[in-house]
C-alpha cells in the first residue's frame, strides 16, 4: 500500500498541486464531459452512498363532471409517486511521477515542478473525461441495441458443452453500441468464434414490453432448458457494425430451440445486455463454466480465483449510463416491464422510453426506409410532445452521423457554394455557412451534441431537464490526510489520484427518444 510522502519537498508540492491544478483539472473535465453542460447537478439528500429521489408516475383519478341532479362526487384519488434509489459510483484517475523528476523539481523550485506536472495533468484530464464520457453512455449492463426484427438460427444440435458441441450456427446481427466488452479492451480477452471460452453471455430485452426475449422450444414454445445467448464474434466496422449471436441449450438435438425478435412491436429496437453471471454447460449438475466470467473483468488473469470486487471493468461498479437509464427492465429499483408492472404497479410502465428503429418494417439498416429522413426525425419529436408534453433540447449522435444530416437537409455537402451562400442549419435562428457551423448544427432549434463513444446509426433526442448528475462528491484530488502525493511502496516514485463519486439519473424516461438502425453511410 502506498505510504504518505513525508519529505519536505513533496510536502510543499502537495498543497501547490491542489491549489494550482484542482480547479483547472475540474473545469477541463467538466468541459470535456458534455453531460455536465446539460444535466442538472443534484447534491442533496444522500444517506450514506444512496440517494432517494421521488418521481411522479400517475395523476389523481378523482376528477370528473357531474350534472345538476344530486349524485356522488368522483371517487377520491391521489397522485402516484415512486422512489428511485440511486447509489453513488466512483470514477478514478491515477497519476504517477518518478522520484528523479520530483528530486529535480525539488532543487529547481516551483517552476520546475509545474513543468513536471503539466504533462501529467493534461493526460489525466484526457483520460478521465474519455472514460467518463464512455461510461456515461454505456455504464451498466445495457451495452447497445439490435435493430433487426427477425428469427435467429435454431439450435438443432446436442446439448451445449465446453468441448464445443451443442451450439447453434452463429447469426450476424446489426448492432449499435459498445464493443469494449467484445474486443478485449475492457475484458482482456477478445471474443473469438472458434473459442467458446471467450464468448460473452448476454440477454435481449424487447423494448416494446421491456420483457426478456426468451429462448424457447420451436414445437411447443416452452422455455428452453438452461438457455444461453452469447456474443461469439463481432465486427466494429463503422459502416456496418455487427455482432454474431450463438445459442446454447440443454434440450438435446431432438428438441430444436431458438429465439426471435419478429414479434417485437411498436417499431421498437432490442436492447443487448451483458448477463450478470457466467454460463454453465450441460454437464452435471452443476455444469462446467462456459464463456467469460463477468466477475473477473478487469483482472489481467481471468482464471484467477482472486476476489475482484474493486475491478474497474466489473459492470456493477459503473455509474448508470444513458442506455441503461432508458432500456433497463428495472429503473433504480422500480419495475417497468410488462410482466412485473401490473396491478397496483401498472402506472410504472410510464417509465418506459421510446426506442425505435428508423425503418418501420423489419428494422434492417439496409432497407430504403432506414435512410435518414427529416420526416422520421420530426415524427420522433412529435412522439415526445404527444407522450410527455415536451420538446427535446439536445440531440446526441456520433460525429460520423453529421454528414447524413447535412446531406439530407441541404444537399450541398461536398459542393461549392458562393461566398455569401447560407444554409438553413441553425442553432439560434440565425443562418450561417455550412462549413462555419459544423460544430453548431441543429434541427428545429435543437442543438446537436457529438460524442465519439455514441453508436453510429443512432440519434438520441433528450429532454435534458429531466436528467440529473447526482454527485455524492465532486471531482477532486484525494487528500483525506492532507497530502495529495504519496510514495509508491517499493519504488522510487510518487503518485496521486482524482476521484469523482456520482451517478446519472433520468427522472422522466418517457420524455426521451432514441432512433436507431439508421443507414450509416
Amino acid at each position: 500500500m502506498a505510504a504518505t510522502v513525508g519529505i519536505a519537498g513533496v510536502g510543499t508540492f502537495g498543497p501547490m498541486l491542489k491549489e494550482f491544478y484542482q480547479g483547472p483539472v475540474a473545469e477541463q473535465i467538466n468541459n470535456r464531459v458534455w453531460m455536465t453542460e446539460y444535466f442538472k447537478k443534484y447534491t442533496k439528500g444522500w444517506t450514506g452512498k444512496q440517494l432517494v429521489m421521488p418521481i411522479h408516475i400517475g395523476r389523481n383519478s378523482g376528477v370528473g363532471y357531474q350534472g345538476e341532479a344530486p349524485g356522488a362526487l368522483p371517487t377520491a384519488g391521489q397522485q402516484q409517486y415512486r422512489d428511485l434509489r440511486v447509489n453513488a459510483h466512483s470514477s478514478y484517475g491515477r497519476f504517477q511521477v518518478s522520484g528523479l523528476a520530483m528530486d529535480t523539481a525539488s532543487s529547481a523550485g516551483a517552476g520546475a515542478f509545474a513543468g513536471v506536472m503539466n504533462e501529467e495533468m493534461d493526460r489525466l484530464v484526457r483520460d478521465i473525461s474519455n472514460n467518463e464520457n464512455a461510461i456515461n453512455i454505456f455504464g451498466g449492463p445495457t451495452k447497445g441495441l439490435l435493430n433487426e426484427r427477425k428469427a435467429n438460427g435454431q439450435d438443432t444440435t446436442d446439448s451445449q458443452t465446453v468441448a464445443g458441441a451443442g451450439f447453434s450456427t452463429p447469426v450476424v446481427w446489426q448492432y449499435q453500441g459498445d464493443f469494449s466488452y467484445f474486443d478485449g479492451s475492457r475484458t482482456g480477452v477478445a471474443v473469438n468464434q472458434a473459442d467458446n471460452s471467450t464468448w460473452v453471455r448476454v440477454e435481449l430485452v424487447d423494448l416494446n414490453t421491456y420483457d426478456l426475449i426468451p429462448v424457447t422450444e420451436n414445437a411447443t414454445g416452452a422455455p428452453a432448458i438452461n438457455p444461453n445467448i452469447f456474443v461469439s464474434a463481432f465486427s466494429a466496422d463503422r459502416t456496418n457494425p455487427t455482432v454474431s449471436l450463438t445459442i446454447g441449450v440443454n434440450n438435446g438435438g431432438a428438441v430444436p430451440c431458438s429465439f426471435t425478435t419478429e414479434n417485437v412491436g411498436g417499431q421498437c429496437a432490442i436492447a443487448l445486455r451483458l448477463h450478470g453471471t457466467q454460463a454453465v454447460d450441460s454437464a452435471g449438475p452443476p455444469g462446467v463454466a462456459l464463456g467469460q466470467n463477468p466477475a473477473r473483468w478487469g483482472n489481467a488473469d481471468l482464471t484467477s480465483a482472486e476476489s475482484l470486487l474493486g475491478a474497474q471493468n466489473v459492470v456493477a461498479n459503473q455509474s448508470i449510463g444513458l442506455f441503461e437509464n432508458l432500456a433497463s427492465q428495472v429503473h433504480f429499483g422500480v419495475d417497468r416491464n410488462d410482466t412485473a408492472a401490473t396491478g397496483a404497479n401498472f402506472d410504472q410502465r410510464i417509465l418506459k422510453s421510446t426506442i425505435v428503429t428508423h425503418d418501420v418494417g423489419d428494422g434492417d439498416r439496409g432497407n430504403a426506409g432506414a435512410d435518414l429522413s427529416l420526416e422520421r426525425l420530426q415524427y420522433m419529436m412529435d412522439i415526445m410532445m404527444q407522450d410527455a408534453g415536451v420538446d427535446p433540447d439536445v440531440m446526441v449522435m456520433n460525429a460520423l452521423m453529421r454528414h447524413r444530416y447535412t446531406v439530407q437537409l441541404t444537399g450541398i455537402l461536398g459542393t461549392t457554394a458562393g461566398e455569401g451562400a447560407n444554409s438553413n442549419i441553425t442553432v439560434d435562428g440565425s443562418g450561417g455557412k455550412l462549413m462555419d457551423n459544423q460544430q453548431n448544427l441543429a434541427y428545429g432549434g435543437v442543438k446537436f451534441q457529438y460524442d465519439r463513444h455514441f453508436p453510429v446509426s443512432t440519434i438520441a433526442l433528450l429532454h435534458s431537464k429531466d436528467w440529473c448528475l447526482a454527485e455524492l462528491s465532486s471531482g477532486q484530488f484525494a487528500d483525506e490526510d492532507g497530502n495529495i502525493l504519496f510514495r509508491v511502496a517499493g519504488q522510487d516514485a510518487y503518485e496521486g489520484f482524482w476521484k469523482h463519486r456520482y451517478n446519472i439519473v433520468c427522472k422522466r424516461p418517457n420524455a426521451q427518444v432514441i432512433l436507431t438502425g439508421i443507414t450509416p453511410t
